[in-house]
């Protein structure tokens, strides 16, 4: 399970420690199988054999604590109404750290998956396979509706960080489910000052990965307003690496901020195989915002493909 987080800031050998979880009760922890940021991921298991993700998070300072919070309360909002497409958070404790006298330590407990899609686009460019469009299309739809329940929260959230290494997938590779919901924001938002500038492009900066992070967030000015619409690049650029196996968006062009200004120019021999029609809906969705699809605008055309397959 590929969460996104953590560093060795204070790291102790977890494994075999067992994590007093309030509901589900002891689960061992075995095997470190991801990290990044401030956090870090294991493979456990409770007593009856039933495998997990236990996510721990380090929290020295106060911000860190409440973005661990955050993402908390975002997952039991969203897990009252057991989306397919959405992680399910089983529980969550936090305790207070035994390797920092102020700070706390952060543990979730999810259901474990082999994999995610991250690792699934990459060992398939090994074996020099590629998506068939239907599949591309069915594996897409599932993320944007997972998308699509953010967007319709009273206000509107958008998920932000948006990519594969947070998208896992079951077994059989049939379905996917979005996570890690640290960045979670308020959709819709007003740039009135150069203070709301300075502050929302330093939260674009530590949340959203360069690679699917949208232009407008880039070089933030004031009189900004931005929407939904930020997602939907995100989305785009997360198709785009689907079908050609690489970023859309890298700093071979000086700088990611540069490639993105420059939008999808052209597309890799590894996608000659798709239709026009994906490529253009790629194009159209890591455009500028006054030019970019809504998301219910896209999943309209993703429809109409998925209708063209299943014929």
């Amino acid at each position: 399970m590929g969460i996104c987080g953590s560093s060795s800031n204070g790291e102790e050998n977890l494994p075999q420690m067992p994590l007093p979880f309030p509901r589900v009760g002891e689960v061992i922890v075995f095997e470190q199988i991801a990290e990044g940021g401030y956090s870090v991921v294991f493979k456990g298991a409770d007593g009856n054999g039933c495998s997990y993700a236990v996510k721990r998070m380090i929290c020295v300072e106060e911000e860190q604590l409440a973005m661990a919070k955050h993402e908390i309360d975002v997952y039991k909002m969203l897990n009252r109404g057991e989306h397919k497409n959405i992680l399910t958070l089983i529980d969550s404790y936090i305790t207070p750290s035994r390797t920092h006298p102020h700070g706390s330590e952060v543990y979730l407990l999810f259901p474990y998956y082999p994999m995610t899609l991250h690792d699934l686009v990459n060992s398939m460019k090994t074996k020099r396979k590629v998506f068939t469009e239907e599949k591309l299309l069915a594996l897409f739809s599932q993320i944007c509706e997972a998308v699509l329940e953010f967007h319709t929260r009273d206000p509107p959230l958008a998920v932000r960080d948006i990519k594969a290494a947070n998208v896992l997938l079951t077994e059989d590779e049939s379905q996917c489910l979005l996570m890690d919901f640290g960045s979670v924001a308020a959709a819709r938002q007003v740039v009135r000052t150069k203070n709301d500038a300075v502050l929302l492009q330093e939260e674009a900066e530590t949340t959203i990965s360069p690679s699917c992070r949208p232009v407008e967030l880039f070089d933030v000015q004031v009189g900004l307003e931005i929407d939904e619409k930020t997602d939907v690049w995100s989305l785009g650029s997360l198709l785009y690496f689907m079908a050609a196996q690489e970023f859309a968006f890298d700093s071979t062009q000086g700088s990611v901020h540069l490639a993105a200004l420059n939008g999808i120019t052209s597309f890799p021999e590894e996608m000659d195989g798709f239709s026009s029609e994906v490529k253009d809906l790629i194009t159209r969705m890591c455009s500028p915002p006054e030019s970019r699809p809504t998301l219910a605008q896209a999943m309209q055309d993703l429809d109409t493909l998925r209708l063209f397959h299943n014929k």
